[in-house]
């Protein structure tokens, strides 16, 4: 059946674990997807939550919308497929945890680190020749794509949506109410 749904393999924290090991930090790029690939799993978001289209990044994460406290991050969603007129703000912490290599919180800060930006920024960047310019859906895709098979998955099994699916098994798993999980994924079913 031509029609027939093939849902996305979940990304978990054990392929994330293998992930880091093959991304080279020495190329300042991977800082900004290793931060992705950790929010995605973490926030349980969309990819439009994220990141925008080449010729629209206004409706993405913005800096302004990530704030920065001791020990967390406050994730403020203003526009998701359930949010598309303003009428509520979705927000989302993401707690430290210095002693994990999956630790969100860490991967923001570097990635800040190496992409100083403005607030109204994306808040996802990467460095194109010599200039900075905000991460797209293609751009996601397609590094996926590539670090996936480096790690010796098959990359027509996996999505940005991987993150989302997986991100959500792993909180089930570890006993987060579904509840919470609906709350936090933003599902309105």
């Amino acid at each position: 059946n031509p029609h027939t749904v093939r849902a996305a393999l979940p990304i978990t924290p054990s392929i994330l674990l293998k992930i880091r090991e093959e991304l080279n930090f020495d190329d300042i790029n991977s800082y900004t997807y290793w931060c992705i690939f950790l929010f995605a799993f973490y926030l349980i978001c969309r990819k439009s939550n994220l990141v925008g289209t080449v010729d629209d990044s206004s409706k993405c994460l913005h800096r302004e919308n990530i704030s920065v406290f001791e020990d967390y991050l406050l994730v403020q969603f203003r526009w998701s497929k359930t949010i598309q007129f303003g009428e509520r703000v979705l927000e989302i912490p993401i707690v430290k945890n210095l002693s994990s290599p999956l630790c969100a919180f860490s991967a923001f800060k570097a990635m800040c680190a190496k992409f100083p930006a403005l607030a109204s920024s994306p808040a996802f960047l990467v460095l194109s020749g010599r200039k900075t310019k905000p991460v797209s859906y293609n751009m996601l895709q397609s590094f996926l794509k590539n670090i996936v098979e480096k790690i010796g998955l098959d990359p027509t099994k996996y999505s940005s949506h991987s993150f989302r699916r997986g991100g959500a098994t792993w909180a089930f798993q570890c006993g987060v109410s579904s509840e919470l999980i609906q709350l936090q994924g933003d599902w309105k079913s």
